[in-house]
């Protein structure tokens, strides 16, 4: 093995030596030469193999360079290529094939007699000596010793590379394993941490930003209640004038009669003026109230006063559910739903996260620059009943109901309302006791209907007229926390110019039997020739007999324009400015003949007719404009006789 290897090594050695030798330059050849020579010189040839394999690389080189007669290489490779003659002139036949050669002749001029000889006409004879005997043996030494031992180099290699890759792969698969322990146990648990620490810090600065915003409050309600007409610091002289709006509280019967003070009210002036063509004057625009705020700061106001309201009903309140408030004191607050959710109110939607514990009902909004003015606790004994509701007509909404007579409107995910409410449902609170509560869920309108048995009770006079009809809008969908969902009453009377009504006189009222649209039997044509001569060509919209709704948000807001914060909401909807005056609701009679007289206006009531008169009063004093026939100020509703 010692030996094949020394082998080996020689050889690479010796083609080392003649690439050398065959380089242009002489500072490589010379020395190659040397080397060579003395090789030669210092161990006898292995065979007529390669004595045929130096002879012909040693030819190759000089006849490549031959034509150059003055070229230095012929001083280093004459006297080289003489050697080899010498050293296998016998063992290659040479006396016998090529007997002339003159380099084996021991003469002064035997060097330049070899270049006239390859030259000259005998060159003939060292060619085919060379391609006949030569190049056979070489070719076979080739074969035998140096292509082995390149195929054995280019296996060495291929086996180094292969290797080298696996290293690397293995360093490689090392790295990536040493980086997921550094991730698993340095990074992950850096990032765990860091990701709690924010959390917290988030909780620490939101408690803080509640607590700032109710001890402001608290601020707020003792300075108002000290300087009011009821605190000892009453000054009369000092008084300002006082504005109200509608509180989202109700009563037993589902009214909402209490009005709030609106301690930011806003004349609206400009939006006058815009309607009016006028512009906006300076002083109108250098005011901070715009509408935005306006609504923004309605909607603190009656947070506000829910939360902060009257303390004897919450005393009341707290009084009843003490019983089952006292079973959950001494139990840790637990956690039982936890969701992201939509607060849906007539004026706004505030993006949120509802949480569901075993003793209280949070709402934490997550809108940043309302500074938490939407957040909400509530104990969850208060809750008394929890409804089905749409949202932008997709069945994703519900409608909770608390003992102290308010509710909120909260929208879900599509697909989280129903695990939502069967998980209310499954606590079996003992203060849900509503007519509704203990119905399934997938009853139909008409089902819960007949279940709750409320047209029996209505007919046996256990419920009132209103009541019936908000119990059946509830049942509908119908609610006050969305304008387009707002409860509908129906038109009774027909007659609002006579001085005296006789109820008993069937002439006064309305037909029931037919929609509003054509309680004018003038427009019973009308109507069915809409209907039939309708031809959609995309064949995507079915035929219909009206074209607009008998209750909508422009509606309600039609009817509330006197009231804030419908009155902010309508100028809203009008690009910015009051309608004109003709299109407002202004008199009993000329709504009731605007249905007489135009198939299209359909427009039914809404609960306030029936309990609340303040609407119909512009307390608030805003220019409403002028009509265009009579020229009269819009100012309150004009009652009939």
């Amino acid at each position: 093995s010692h030996n094949e290897h020394w082998t080996e090594t020689s050889l690479t050695g010796l083609n080392i030596l003649l690439n050398l030798l065959a380089h242009p330059n002489v500072l490589f050849c010379g020395p190659a030469s040397v080397r060579i020579h003395s090789l030669l010189h210092s161990r006898p040839l292995n065979g007529r193999e390669e004595a045929a394999y130096l002879l012909s690389n040693v030819n190759k080189i000089f006849s490549s360079i031959a034509q150059n007669e003055d070229c230095e290489h012929f001083t280093y490779l004459l006297p080289l290529m003489k050697t080899i003659i010498d050293k296998s002139y016998e063992i290659l036949q040479m006396n016998v094939q090529i007997p002339n050669v003159p380099l084996h002749k021991a003469t002064s001029t035997a060097l330049d007699d070899f270049r006239r000889y390859c030259s000259s006409s005998d060159s003939q004879e060292w060619q085919m000596f060379i391609q006949r005997h030569i190049e056979p043996l070489a070719e076979h030494y080739r074969s035998m010793s140096i292509r082995p031992f390149h195929m054995n180099m280019k296996i060495w290699w291929n086996n180094c590379h292969e290797m080298m890759m696996i290293g690397i792969h293995k360093r490689n698969r090392q790295i990536g394993e040493e980086k997921l322990k550094f991730q698993s146990h340095i990074v992950q648990q850096w990032s765990i941490r860091r990701r709690n620490e924010q959390q917290r810090n988030l909780k620490l600065a939101k408690q803080r930003r509640i607590h700032q915003t109710h001890v402001e409050q608290e601020w707020k309600d003792r300075g108002k209640y000290i300087h009011g007409e009821r605190g000892p610091w009453w000054n009369e002289n000092d008084s300002k004038e006082r504005h109200w709006m509608l509180s989202d509280r109700e009563n037993i019967h589902r009214m909402r009669c209490k009005l709030i003070e609106n301690n930011d009210f806003n004349t609206h002036e400009e939006a006058s003026r815009l309607r009016d063509n006028l512009g906006i004057d300076s002083i109108a625009e250098s005011r901070k109230s715009l509408l935005e705020e306006s609504l923004k700061n309605k909607n603190l106001s009656i947070q506000q006063e829910t939360l902060y309201g009257n303390s004897m009903d919450e005393q009341e309140l707290l009084a009843v559910s003490n019983e089952t408030q006292s079973l959950l004191l001494e139990e840790k607050e637990k956690m039982i739903i936890g969701t992201p959710c939509s607060l849906i109110t007539s004026t706004f939607v505030t993006e949120g996260k509802l949480e569901i514990t075993n003793r209280y009902i949070y709402f934490f909004d997550s809108t940043p620059q309302k500074a938490c003015q939407n957040d909400f606790k509530y104990p969850l004994s208060w809750l008394q009943d929890v409804q089905l509701r749409r949202y932008n007509l997709r069945p994703s909404a519900l409608e909770f109901f608390l003992l102290n007579q308010t509710n909120f409107l909260v929208n879900f995910d599509k697909k989280l309302r129903r695990q939502i409410y069967q998980k209310i449902m499954s606590l079996k609170l003992p203060g849900m006791k509503s007519v509704f509560s203990n119905l399934s869920m997938s009853m139909t309108p008409q089902g819960i209907l007949k279940e709750s048995k409320l047209t029996e009770k209505w007919v046996t006079r256990e419920i009132s007229n209103f009541d019936y009809l908000m119990m059946l809008n509830a049942i509908a969908g119908r609610t006050f926390n969305d304008l387009n969902q707002y409860p509908i009453f129906p038109w009774i009377l027909k007659d609002y110019t006579s001085d005296v009504l006789n109820i008993n006189d069937p002439n006064i009222f309305r037909d029931f039997s037919k929609p509003i649209g054509i309680q004018n039997p003038k427009h019973i044509e009308d109507v069915r020739l809409k209907y039939e001569s309708f031809d959609d060509p995309t064949g995507l919209m079915k035929k219909f007999h009206y074209g607009t709704h008998y209750s909508n948000a422009a509606s309600v807001m039609h009817y509330l324009i006197r009231m804030e914060p419908f009155t902010t909401l309508h100028i809203q909807l009008q690009s910015g400015k009051f309608d004109i005056a003709d299109r407002q609701f202004h008199s009993f009679q000329s709504a009731w003949l605007n249905i007489m007289d135009s198939p299209n206006e359909v427009k039914e009531l809404i609960p306030e007719f029936f309990y609340l008169s303040e609407f119909l009063v512009n307390s608030n004093k805003f220019d409403l404009g002028k009509l265009q026939i009579s020229n009269q100020i819009l100012n309150d509703v004009q009652l009939p006789p």
